[in-house]
């Protein structure tokens, strides 16, 4: 009798839509950001400095949502990506 009754409550307290349905809510979506500066001049420092924000952003990105360095990243996007003065490029990545 009292699993029958742990089991009403566990389904009474799910939270429904109209169709009866479970509300399936989405994981909040998380930014990580990057910010890399260029070591020489030229075309290819530019590029230099664009990978290393990339690379910033990821494991920005990889902290905020707490996998370690053996962790396996869930599929992300790139949202941004700022050439700003100075030749620094900032990059912002999200998880979906």
């Amino acid at each position: 009798m009292a699993a029958t009754t742990i089991l009403v409550l566990m389904t009474t307290l799910a939270p429904v839509n109209g169709a009866g349905k479970p509300v399936v809510r989405p994981a909040p979506i998380v930014y990580g950001v990057g910010i890399g500066e260029p070591r020489g001049t030229g075309p290819q420092a530019r590029l230099m400095a664009r990978r290393a924000a990339e690379v910033r952003a990821v494991r920005d990105l990889a902290s905020k949502l707490g996998i370690g360095p053996k962790g396996k990243l869930p599929s992300f996007r790139y949202v941004s990506t700022e050439y700003l003065p100075g030749g620094k490029v900032r990059v912002v990545v999200a998880n979906r």
